[in-house]
């Protein structure tokens, strides 16, 4: 027994000697308000990263609107850019038409050519045809250079 009660007392001392002599003591209030504490803490933060979520979601959608007019509007300028081309190479055609207009338009009022060909009918039949022919000459000239001036207009524009 002696042996038992050294063994005890040994046992009590180490444990004494190796525990930690501050001991704190938390009741279950103590705890539940700590965890509702860190609750509150995560809600607020959850909260935070769903605005902040929000927030990422909204800038998304105006980069993407933004990227779409973006689109449109590289697409608006390559129709207009070929548009100009058209109209430039529609330009260039009218001049040349024109500068043949001109050429035609100076020999006949240096002769007055239209008039010799009119008069050298033989007939009545003719002499309706041949002016039909030269009405008709003088309307698409006509045209030709309106036609041409509105382009220039146009590009110009």
């Amino acid at each position: 027994m002696k042996n038992k009660n050294k063994f005890i007392w040994l046992s009590l001392a180490i444990t004494l000697i190796a525990l930690p002599c501050n001991v704190f003591a938390k009741t279950v209030k103590d705890l539940e308000n700590e965890v509702n504490k860190y609750v509150a803490q995560l809600q607020e933060k959850q909260s935070k990263i769903a605005k902040n979520d929000a927030e990422v979601a909204e800038i998304k959608k105006k980069i993407a609107d933004i990227e779409a007019q973006i689109t449109a509007a590289e697409d608006e300028m390559d129709r207009l850019e070929k548009e100009i081309e058209e109209s430039n190479k529609k330009i260039a055609d009218k001049k040349e038409q024109s500068k043949k207009i001109m050429k035609y338009f100076q020999v006949i009022n240096s002769g007055n050519t239209y008039l010799e060909y009119i008069f050298e009918a033989q007939t009545y039949a003719d002499l309706i045809y041949r002016f039909e022919v030269v009405n008709q000459i003088l309307g698409y000239n006509n045209s030709q250079i309106e036609s041409w001036n509105e382009k220039v207009i146009y590009n110009e524009q």
